[in-house]
């Protein structure tokens, strides 16, 4: 004959712990009569288990700071003074050479090492133009300085190469105008454009806040850039001005997954990220664009879809992919 005698079950349901009390009596007649009987458990607690779950909520992401964010012609650099062509002693050229250039040689660069630092600098601010933009001839640049003189362009070339070459060529110097001016010119145009530019020349800088003050960081948007790939019919012109361009700014990239991605990570009461291709999110950018597992991919992946649904998803790409962290 059984005895009927008290005992405590502790049941932890999402680290809150409810003290439930059942008699092994009850216990029994649940397992020898496979629950059916009309005797309920008696639950001493007053909490429900429902109770239990985190609420979840849906914060304001961060975003660059108010009254920072500014755009700027990207193809211009003028924070140094490089030493120009129309220098005697830093040019090598005869005035026949650079007669198809000659209104505008205090606009261009010598090639020379005394200028090596330009180069570099120009180059970093360029060479994702260079290689997005549609040009009338092609060449392959592929790095900022070399002190080597070239005599052809079918190569493998450093910016200053091509444009030394281009100085004093000037019957090659029709097919490769457009890029000569973006690559040789200190403002990085055409002195005699008129009119609004056109293909790529203007990003975005804004300052964001991180843990010891605020950053400044400078980005490409979609309207930016203009990506032929990008088909989401959720993003219309005025939505391509927020969303930030996928394989460019490697600072910004790691800032949204740092500050956005793995903050609601880590919050239990953050209702983000929502959707599944959201929350398989393992780093802020890869430079190939191909990891299925980084941030900058996964954003590509929503823009290049030819529409999207899932009102999940579309939240979580305004709240990781946008300048702006949320579509409001």
């Amino acid at each position: 004959m059984l005895k009927e005698s008290k005992i405590t079950l502790t049941v932890s349901a999402l680290g809150v712990n409810s003290v439930l009390g059942v008699s092994i009596n009850e216990l029994l007649k649940i397992y020898l009569f496979n629950g059916e009987t009309g005797e309920e458990i008696g639950i001493f607690e007053n909490l429900s288990i429902e109770n239990l779950v985190p609420v979840r909520k849906k914060t304001a992401a961060e975003k660059f700071n108010t009254g920072t964010q500014s755009k700027f012609d990207r193809r211009s650099y003028a924070d140094s003074k490089p030493t120009t062509i129309d220098k005697k002693y830093s040019s090598s050229y005869t005035n026949f050479e650079v007669a198809h250039i000659n209104q505008h040689l205090n606009k261009l660069v010598s090639w020379k090492q005394e200028n090596q630092y330009w180069w570099e600098e120009a180059y970093k601010r360029r060479i994702y133009i260079i290689k997005n933009q549609t040009f009338s001839s092609y060449v392959n640049i592929v790095g900022a300085f070399s002190s080597e003189r070239i005599w052809r362009l079918d190569r493998d070339l450093h910016m200053n190469q091509f444009c030394d070459f281009l100085y004093w060529r000037r019957f090659k110097f029709p097919k490769y105008k457009d890029l000569f001016w973006l690559a040789c010119s200190i403002e990085g145009k055409n002195p005699e454009e008129t009119g609004n530019p056109t293909g790529i020349f203007q990003a975005t800088k804004a300052k964001f806040k991180i843990k010891d003050g605020e950053k400044e960081i400078t980005y490409f948007t979609l309207s930016q850039v203009n990506k032929a790939e990008v088909e989401n019919t959720t993003l219309d012109s005025s939505n391509k001005e927020k969303f930030v361009v996928y394989d460019y700014s490697e600072e910004w990239w790691n800032w949204s997954y740092e500050y956005r991605w793995q903050k609601d990570k880590a919050d239990e009461t953050s209702a983000y990220p929502q959707s599944e291709k959201f929350k398989n999110v393992k780093k802020g950018w890869d430079e190939q664009v191909s990891d299925n597992t980084s941030l900058n991919k996964i954003c590509k992946d929503f823009y290049t879809s030819s529409s999207t649904s899932d009102q999940k998803e579309i939240e979580d790409a305004w709240r990781y992919c946008s300048d702006v962290g949320s579509n409001s």
